[in-house]
C-alpha cells in the first residue's frame, strides 16, 4: 500500500530484519452540521422511561423521569440525530451482541447515528445504522436495534425537557 493517508499507525515490529507496521483504518470526519440539541425524555410502550442502567443498557423500566432518564439528543440535517446518555456516552446499537441498545461510545461515528420519523402526537421512531428500527422488548425491558417495520413496540413519545435550542439559542422544533 502506498497511501496510507487514511490509516494511522497503531505498532511498529521488527522482526529478524524485516520491518512490519500495524494500521488501523481512520474514522471518517464528520461533516454533518448540528442544527440544535436539548435534553430529552423518552418513553416506550409500557409507559416506562428509557434509562441508562449501569451496564450502559438501555432499558424502558423507570416510572418517573429524572437524571438517569434524561438524553441529550442531538440534531443533524436529513433527520439524522445522536443520542447521549446523562454520563457523556453516544447510544449505539451494539452489533456484536444482539443488537441492543447501549450507550458506551466516546465519540460519535456513523454507527452512534440514528434516524428519527416523526409519528405525530410527540412519538418517534428510531432506525439504527444497521437499518433495524429500535424496538422495545415486552420481556427483557430492554431496546434493541432488531425491527424491520414499525409497530406499537417501536413508537417512543419523546418529551422535551427542556424544549430543544439551534446552536443559535433560539427556540427550534424538529
Amino acid at each position: 500500500m502506498k497511501d496510507l493517508s487514511g490509516y494511522n499507525l497503531v505498532k511498529h515490529y521488527i522482526i529478524t530484519n524485516f520491518d512490519c507496521f500495524l494500521y488501523i483504518k481512520k474514522e471518517p470526519e464528520s461533516d454533518k452540521k448540528e442544527l440544535c440539541r436539548g435534553d430529552i425524555n423518552l418513553k416506550a410502550r409500557n409507559n416506562q422511561y428509557l434509562c441508562c442502567e449501569g451496564n450502559q443498557h438501555i432499558i424502558a423500566n423507570k416510572q418517573k423521569m429524572s437524571t438517569w432518564e434524561t438524553f441529550s439528543f442531538i440534531a443533524y440535517p436529513n433527520n439524522e440525530c445522536a443520542l447521549k446518555s446523562y454520563e457523556g456516552f453516544y447510544i449505539c446499537a451494539d452489533l456484536g451482541s444482539h443488537a441492543e441498545i447501549a450507550a458506551n461510545r466516546p465519540k460519535r461515528g456513523e454507527w452512534e447515528l440514528f434516524h428519527y420519523i416523526d409519528l405525530g402526537g410527540g412519538y418517534y421512531a428510531f432506525k439504527a445504522a444497521n437499518n433495524k428500527y429500535l424496538s422495545f422488548d415486552s420481556k427483557t425491558l430492554q431496546i434493541f436495534a432488531t425491527a424491520d417495520l414499525i409497530g406499537l413496540s417501536e413508537k417512543f413519545e419523546l418529551l422535551h425537557n427542556p424544549v430543544l435550542y439551534d446552536t443559535g439559542n433560539t427556540l427550534k422544533g424538529f
